[in-house]
């Protein structure tokens, strides 16, 4: 989950939570790029990414 506003990132938390996912959160997309080049790098199966949802309007780097 990728969002500049704390409670939307709680809340969707809550939700895919109680749906079974397991959940990352940041506060902007490049430190989101940042946290999957990083995992590939490591070769980290256990934090491959399968859906990011990311806000449209952020300051750094936005969903679009």
């Amino acid at each position: 989950m990728v969002d500049d506003n704390e409670f939307n990132i709680y809340t969707l938390n809550i939700m895919l939570t109680r749906l079974g996912f397991e959940t990352d959160s940041t506060n902007n997309g490049k430190t989101a790029i940042d946290m999957i080049v990083k995992n590939h790098k490591l070769k980290n199966k256990a934090k491959h990414y399968k859906l990011i949802f990311m806000d449209c309007n952020m300051e750094i780097m936005n969903g679009y």
